[in-house]
C-alpha cells in the first residue's frame, strides 16, 4: 500500500507551504510574493511537470509508474505532480540563502546542482522503493540520464520563472530537447552498464565530504525554517528503504553521505 508514503508526501508538502507563508519565500519571483502568488507558482509548476513527465513516458518509454499509487492522471501519479514545486522552489530559496543569486534572484545554474545532488537520492532511493522502475541500468537502477532529467526541468522552470515567465509552457518541450541532446551526445555511449554499488558508496562521500567542507568553510548557512521541510522529505525517503522492502545495502551509506553538506548549510540557532 502507498497510502501511507502519499499522505506523508502531502503533509511535507503542506509544511513547506506553511512556513513559506508564514516568513515569506526569499526566492519568489517579482510580484509573486504573497501566498495566493505562490500557489499559482505551485500550481503552475505543477501543471508544466505533470506535461514534462507525460512527454518523457509517452515519448521515449525510459521509465514507468508502476506501483499502486491512489490516483493516476494519464500515465503519471497526481501526486509526483504536486511534489515537483516543492523540489523546484526549495531549491531556489536554498541557493539564495547560500549566496547563489543575483537581485534575490537564484541561479539557474545552482538550481540545477541542486536539484542534480537531490535527485541523485531521492531516484535510487525511490526505485529501490518501487515507487517507480527504469529501462536502462545505471545508479541502482537509474540511468543517470534519469537523474539529469530532473535537473534540465528544474533549471529551465526557474530560469523562466526569473526571465520570461510567459514562455513557461515551453519548459516541457526545452526538457524533451536537452534529453535527447544529452542521450545521443553522451549517455546513447557511455555509463549504460549497471554500476558497482560498493564504488557508487565509496563515490558518495567521495563527493559529500569535500562539498559539505567547502559549505562549512565558506559559512554560508540556510535557517532551520527552509531545511527542515528537507529534511523531512529526506526521512521520507529513508523510511521508504524499509517500509517497501528490498534493502540494497549499499544504498545505506550511499545515501547518508547525502546528508553532511546539507548538515553543514543548515543554520541550527535557535529563532533560525
Amino acid at each position: 500500500m502507498l497510502w501511507p508514503i502519499e499522505l506523508a508526501s502531502a503533509l511535507i508538502l503542506g509544511l513547506f507551504l506553511t512556513l513559506m507563508a508564514l516568513r515569506g519565500l526569499r526566492s519568489a519571483r517579482p510580484g509573486h510574493h504573497s501566498f495566493g502568488g505562490i500557489l499559482r507558482d505551485v500550481g503552475l509548476i505543477a501543471v508544466l511537470a505533470w506535461c514534462a513527465e507525460v512527454l518523457s513516458i509517452r515519448l521515449f518509454g525510459f521509465y514507468q509508474y508502476d506501483a499502486p499509487w491512489l490516483l493516476f492522471i494519464d500515465v503519471m501519479p497526481a501526486l509526483v505532480a504536486l511534489i515537483w514545486p516543492f523540489v523546484i522552489l526549495s531549491a531556489r530559496e536554498l541557493a539564495v540563502h547560500l549566496g547563489f543569486e543575483a537581485h534575490g534572484r537564484p541561479s539557474a545554474a545552482a538550481v540545477f546542482a541542486i536539484v542534480l545532488y537531490d535527485a541523485s537520492l531521492v531516484e535510487p532511493v525511490a526505485v529501490a522503493a518501487r515507487l517507480w522502475s527504469w529501462n536502462e541500468p545505471g545508479i541502482f537502477g537509474v540511468p543517470p540520464i534519469g537523474i539529469l532529467g530532473w535537473a534540465f526541468f528544474a533549471a529551465a522552470v526557474s530560469a523562466l520563472l526569473d526571465r520570461a515567465p510567459r514562455a513557461l509552457i515551453l519548459a516541457p518541450l526545452l526538457v524533451q530537447g536537452l534529453l535527447v541532446a544529452a542521450w545521443w551526445g553522451l549517455f546513447r555511449w557511455v555509463l549504460r552498464d549497471a554500476q558497482s554499488p560498493v564504488l557508487l558508496a565509496a563515490l558518495s562521500f567521495g563527493v559529500a565530504l569535500p562539498l559539505a567542507f567547502w559549505v562549512r568553510r565558506s559559512g554560508r548557512r540556510a535557517p532551520l525554517a527552509v531545511m527542515v521541510p528537507r529534511m523531512a522529505a529526506a526521512a521520507l525517503f529513508f523510511a521508504l528503504l524499509f517500509l517497501r522492502g528490498r534493502v540494497v545495502t549499499a544504498l545505506i551509506p550511499y545515501g547518508a553521505a547525502f546528508a553532511l553538506p546539507y548538515l553543514a548549510a543548515t543554520r541550527f540557532e535557535a529563532g533560525s
